[in-house]
């Protein structure tokens, strides 16, 4: 991921943008993790998060889920109380 090490674009669709194989030996591999946590998922297109975002590990399976979930049946989430979650 270029883009996390402060170079490149965020294009999903050019690959070198996305490749974390030297990432997970990274010293900001943690750091990303943290970022990452403050970018809202449901914005992201669910191809793009299970094609780049899942592979590398870099959030929770429970995030990726509900971001998904939410982009499906967004109406689903308005009667439930997630006010205290940063995602939505």
């Amino acid at each position: 991921m270029r883009w996390a090490r402060g170079t490149g674009s965020l294009d999903a669709n050019d690959k070198t943008q996305f490749d974390t194989t030297e990432l997970f030996k990274s010293e900001k591999f943690p750091e990303l993790k943290k970022l990452l946590k403050l970018v809202r998922l449901p914005l992201i297109p669910a191809e793009t998060l299970f094609k780049y975002i899942y592979p590398g590990r870099l959030v929770e399976m429970e995030d990726l889920f509900l971001a998904t979930a939410f982009q499906a049946a967004p109406d689903c989430f308005k009667t439930l109380n997630y006010i205290n979650d940063p995602i939505y």
